[in-house]
């Protein structure tokens, strides 16, 4: 047993001691996920493992799932990008607010796009744009969590104008609308 495994072993315990609800525990298993998150450079289902976590029938099935993500972290947390892909995500992670482009960037380092692009995909396993979209969804859950922000303000504050396609996303990737999520109070502190 890894010294993650045993960890969250004791979390887990301590939540049945203490009668934790369901949800409670799915809320602390996203939470677990959002910390790995930046450390699965090659994982293109994230968005597959949220709703595993949301629609988890037991404690077990939870913790199965965040054992299996810490192991695929741990295998790539010591991946190192090329200077130009640190330096793309360094951009996203600062502007992800901006109209961000794979173009508008590529050009600020002064590279070719279609070079840069592969040479992110290569690197990251995500294409620019998905993994922009990815950082985005995960800054919106913070703020819906810390926050009172409306959805179409927490959609502008992280770089969508159109709300409606903010919505779609963000249900895509977590399996729950932003609404549902903060009602749900899945991500409620």
């Amino acid at each position: 047993m890894t010294g993650f495994s045993i960890w969250l072993t004791h979390q887990f315990d301590a939540m049945k001691q203490a009668n934790a609800s369901d949800l409670l525990a799915r809320q602390f298993a996203l939470v677990v996920l959002l910390v790995l998150s930046d450390r699965l450079t090659k994982f293109d289902d994230k968005a597959a493992i949220i709703a595993a976590i949301n629609h988890a029938k037991d404690v077990s099935d939870l913790k199965g799932q965040l054992q299996w993500v810490a192991e695929l972290a741990t295998e790539q947390g010591t991946q190192q990008f090329s200077r130009n892909v640190l330096a793309m995500r360094q951009i996203i992670k600062k502007r992800y607010p901006e109209q961000l482009s794979l173009a508008a960037v590529a050009s600020e380092l002064h590279l070719n796009a279609v070079y840069l692009g592969q040479l992110f995909k290569q690197e990251v396993g995500r294409s620019f744009a998905q993994f922009l979209n990815d950082y985005r969804v995960d800054v919106a859950v913070d703020l819906l969590r810390d926050s009172d922000l409306d959805i179409g303000q927490i959609a502008e504050a992280v770089g969508y104008q159109n709300s409606s396609y903010f919505y779609k996303l963000f249900k895509k990737q977590t399996g729950m609308s932003p609404g549902d999520y903060r009602k749900a109070g899945v991500l409620s502190s």
